[in-house]
């Protein structure tokens, strides 16, 4: 038993049934798994997910993974001598994968006879990725989108649209004028291929915003993984043309 809580136990199973369902399952045979240092307790599992792709996880690209993972966010914790431990124990090529546990993957075949005669609209924020941000530490990646269009498309449920423009009034019917003003000036302000991430965090006293566009990104913001750059004003906005679809459905569609 690698935990000894048996809330927390369960807990864990929850989240592996989870990932089991979409692909996603603990590399087995290796050190990974084990404690850091004596006495602890519900050591992590290492997770791959292939992305449905069905291609193996070499030995070699599996070491410089969790080598990566253990020296940038570990390594003030784990220290040298674990690192190279469990980087070495990682000998199978391919790696590994364990079978699912906890869960049984369902088939989407014979879904479309759930709902006869009807699709599901599906709007999708078709720029969604055009305000990535490529540098070191960033967690978020566009590609997560495109994997999880895939089961939506292998289902036949569903049907996509052309997305329309919608005035800012909608906008501004539900969000704070002074921060839809900012956001979009803040924007327009940066320089190409440059990004402002908040770093301070004042108070929001409504009758006094920073002035300085920079320090005003921590009044909207609560963390340090919202950056902004000149793309982040058109993504959003094209998301909000992703929501206003909804309102114009055609008959007999359903809105989800």
């Amino acid at each position: 038993m690698l935990c000894s809580d048996p809330q927390i136990l369960q807990q864990n199973r929850k989240r592996l049934a989870y990932y089991e369902r979409f692909g996603a399952r603990p590399i087995d045979n290796t050190l990974y798994a084990t404690s850091v240092k004596p006495g602890d307790d519900c050591p992590p599992y290492l997770v791959f997910d292939g992305l449905g792709r069905g291609e193996p996880l070499s030995c070699k690209n599996a070491r410089e993974i969790v080598r990566a993972i253990l020296e940038r966010k570990y390594g003030d914790y784990s220290g040298a001598v674990y690192n190279v431990t469990v980087i070495n124990s990682f000998t199978d090529d391919p790696v590994i994968i364990r079978p699912p546990r906890y869960s049984r993957r369902k088939s989407n075949a014979g879904a479309q006879s759930d709902l006869p005669g009807k699709k599901i609209w599906l709007a999708v924020n078709d720029r969604h990725s055009i305000h990535h941000i490529r540098e070191r530490g960033y967690v978020e990646s566009p590609v997560r989108v495109k994997s999880i269009l895939k089961e939506p498309d292998k289902s036949g449920l569903f049907r996509t649209g052309k997305i329309r423009e919608y005035p800012d009034r909608h906008i501004l019917e539900v969000h704070d004028p002074n921060y839809y003003s900012y956001f979009k000036k803040v924007c327009q302000s940066i320089p190409g291929g440059e990004s402002v991430y908040p770093y301070v965090f004042p108070k929001r006293y409504a009758s006094r915003a920073p002035k300085e566009l920079s320090v005003r990104a921590g009044y909207y913001c609560f963390d340090t993984f919202t950056p902004l750059n000149q793309d982040a004003f058109l993504a959003a906005r094209r998301g909000v043309n992703c929501t206003g679809i909804l309102h114009r459905l055609p008959q007999g569609m359903e809105r989800h």
